[in-house]
């Protein structure tokens, strides 16, 4: 079992696979949000055809805390860690969502806020927008800060209705009264977010070594979100779209 992702690059990863293979080995990629329970939820209904033509997929994802400027600067210096360092947990909620299925095109927007990561050259703020051969379109919204706290959200919009993975709080408690309402704040940030994702994973892990099932995140499925990865960079990089 190994955190996302894989490998660094594309062929890297389908080292990885195969040497898992020819040993016999199982290969998990640790992909926590699918095993929260919410983003499960969303991806029964996406096979499920309840919404129909999906048309929309609307990814958001910002962060809290800010990491630090050591690890921001550190971290994927060659191409954009927005991208390959946060922008990944979407970007495999999507191929997840869509069974695998490649993008036509990509195009990604930046912008650097922060004084200090404006000298570093790091984005703390991205759209990554992708369009399919089957008319879907898909937009990814990242942010390295957050100041209300982690905000993780997926919706899918599709000719018959429309699902949502939304935040939960860090209380179910709420008030209503005349001049309006007021909720507990969101989670801090990961490991209290997806606290019981992460032991999903864990379990989930130790049935695919036992044999019982296997593995929920697939070869095919990291190789697709690193050609992704390799895309927006691309994108990034030019500042144009970038086709597959």
């Amino acid at each position: 079992m190994v955190e996302k992702p894989t490998a660094e690059s594309f062929t890297d990863i389908k080292t990885c696979y195969e040497t898992a293979e020819n040993y016999g080995t199982v290969l998990l990629t640790s992909f926590q949000r699918r095993f929260d329970p919410a983003f499960a939820s969303l991806k029964a209904t996406a096979q499920s055809g309840t919404l129909g033509d999906l048309q929309l997929l609307r990814l958001t994802s910002r962060d809290n805390p800010k990491p630090s400027y050591e690890f921001l600067s550190n971290t994927d210096q060659e191409g954009c860690n927005l991208i390959s360092d946060m922008a990944i947990h979407d970007i495999d909620m999507l191929v997840w969502l869509t069974s695998c299925a490649a993008p036509k095109s990509v195009f990604v927007m930046t912008h650097i806020r922060d004084e200090t990561l404006q000298k570093i050259g790091e984005p703390d703020a991205g759209v990554v927008a992708l369009t399919f051969q089957d008319g879907l379109m898909a937009t990814i919204d990242v942010f390295r800060e957050c100041v209300y706290g982690y905000d993780i959200r997926t919706e899918m919009f599709g000719t018959k209705g429309m699902a949502m993975a939304d935040n939960p709080r860090r209380s179910s408690y709420s008030v209503d009264y005349l001049q309006g309402s007021s909720s507990p704040p969101l989670h801090y940030s990961f490991p209290q977010r997806f606290e019981k994702a992460f032991e999903l994973a864990l379990a989930h892990f130790y049935s695919c070594l036992s044999g019982d099932v296997q593995p929920l995140i697939t070869k095919e499925e990291c190789l697709l979100v690193s050609k992704i990865i390799e895309k927006a960079v691309e994108s990034y990089k030019t500042g144009k779209v970038v086709n597959f």
